[in-house]
């Protein structure tokens, strides 16, 4: 493994799913440096943030809009009554798992995106 994909890893992991990290080691070997540069400069969500966000302004649907899902954001902010707050404890379950699999459809949108590069 290289050191930059190694390092890309160690500091990211914890922002990914645990199950998706040997692909990806797979995947980012493939790049060349510059395609490498491109993957690497992804910006990630926390998951423990979505969490604290969830837990004291769920009721404001703040988590969703911080994941940018913005149409869930929405339903939240004015359904979470209808279900007489339900929503909102669910989710503190929810969010971290949804923040890293957001996650990794970022870093897999850039890894496409790399692969066609000029």
């Amino acid at each position: 493994m290289s050191a930059l994909t190694e390092l890309f890893l160690a500091r990211n992991s914890r922002y990914l799913p645990a199950e998706s990290l040997a692909f990806l080691q797979a995947r980012l070997e493939e790049l060349t440096p510059r395609q490498q540069e491109h993957v690497f400069s992804v910006k990630l969500k926390d998951p423990v943030l979505a969490w604290v966000f969830s837990f004291f302004f769920g009721h404001l649907a703040v988590d969703r809009f911080y994941l940018g899902q913005f149409g869930l954001a929405l339903a939240k902010l004015f359904l979470w009554w209808a279900s007489l707050g339900l929503w909102i404890v669910v989710d503190w379950f929810l969010i971290v798992k949804s923040t890293k699999e957001k996650n990794l459809e970022r870093l897999h949108q850039q890894l496409l995106e790399a692969y066609y590069m000029p």
